[in-house]
């Protein structure tokens, strides 16, 4: 009898802990948060950061959310080309849309499956391609969201040199 009650505590603590890892999975993978209206050249440009620290963008001058422009000095069609085929060489990424001298791709997290937008925007003049890179849901993304822009960034000036 003391046996099973001192096995009981644990394993409800461990099916209640489980219960609710499989709730947040269903609801995360299931009802995800809808494109943001941020999302998309505005006037021009990509949108700034908001003031959450889950974004980066090379258009913010605010050091928080500030980040370097790929360096670009080909053609607008060459450069989202290649951005296409960077993109689509993560795993769990999605191309959204693409057009001209832009592209937005969604990037999911291995375990909830939360999405990251990215968004890159050529910019022929300056010699540049211009990045943001925002969590669609929760406060911080732990520098999820500039780590990814570096390996990104590492990884473009691989593949622009050919």
């Amino acid at each position: 009898m003391i046996l099973a009650q001192t096995l009981f505590e644990p394993v409800s603590i461990i099916a209640v802990v489980l219960f609710c890892f499989v709730l947040v999975l269903f609801f995360t993978r299931n009802f995800p948060p809808k494109k943001p209206a941020s999302i998309g050249i505005q006037a021009g440009s990509l949108a700034i950061c908001g003031n959450k620290p889950n974004c980066v963008c090379s258009l913010d001058n605010r050091p928080n959310y500030m980040i370097l422009p790929l360096d670009w000095a080909g053609s607008e069609v060459m450069g989202i080309e290649k951005i296409e085929s960077l993109v689509n060489s993560f795993p769990r990424t999605k191309v959204i849309s693409k057009s001209g001298n832009y592209l937005h791709a969604e990037f999911r997290t291995l375990i909830f499956g939360y999405v990251d937008d990215v968004e890159f925007l050529v910019d022929v003049n300056a010699k540049k391609i211009h990045i943001r890179s925002a969590s669609r849901l929760g406060y911080s993304d732990l520098g999820a969201n500039l780590s990814r822009v570096e390996k990104l960034r590492t990884l473009f000036a691989q593949i622009a040199k050919n």
